[in-house]
């Protein structure tokens, strides 16, 4: 019995060629091509705080000059090292509540700032562009605030304890654990 090639076996064939016959560096990069690059990074760090080394984290070897990085969009907030890629923030404070993309957003890992990076390789032989994403970690940095900086709140003498009594709402610009769980008066 004779075995028939498949079509897809023939373009498997020649895909495998065709990586075969470019030089290294162009079908590594091909192949991390579709990796988006993620980095978590707590809110109101100080400025130049490392995040990532995008070179290590695609498995690209730096050191000889040959290979350079440039940020093409995120630099608001980020900046990458050239030579090395190291990304880290620039002197921009990052706030996650005042983000105009985190406004409304009451979970965690929402809140990010994307950025592209390109690669050039040695003699600009190849060049290839990245997707990134630095997700915001939301800190406790925001008190809670009521309406009125003064409640007034009056409690019969003859109520038994544990009776509720309802508060006008206080709101904070954080979340989750960080934001209001509950109310407590406490005996001073």
């Amino acid at each position: 019995m004779r075995k028939m090639r498949t079509p897809l076996g023939c373009v498997r064939c020649c895909c495998c060629c065709f990586l075969l016959l470019l030089p290294p560096p162009l079908w590594l990069s091909l192949a991390a091509a579709k990796q988006l690059l993620r980095y978590r990074l707590a809110e109101e760090g100080p400025a130049d705080i490392r995040i990532g080394n995008v070179a290590s984290d695609l498995g690209i070897v730096t050191g000889s000059g040959e290979v350079t990085f440039s940020l093409e969009s995120g630099s608001d907030y980020l900046k990458i090292d050239n030579m090395t890629g190291e990304l880290s923030t620039t002197e921009r404070r990052i706030d996650r509540e005042k983000l105009p993309q985190c406004q409304m957003i009451f979970d965690e890992n929402e809140c990010f700032l994307d950025f592209e990076v390109s690669v050039i390789g040695p003699s600009q032989s190849w060049v290839d562009l990245f997707e990134g994403r630095v997700i915001i970690l939301d800190i406790n940095d925001n008190t809670p605030t009521f309406p009125s900086p003064v409640l007034t709140l009056t409690v019969e003498e003859n109520r038994p304890v544990g009776t509720l009594y309802l508060l006008p709402t206080a709101t904070d610009r954080d979340f989750g654990r960080n934001g209001i769980e509950r109310y407590e008066l406490l005996q001073e």
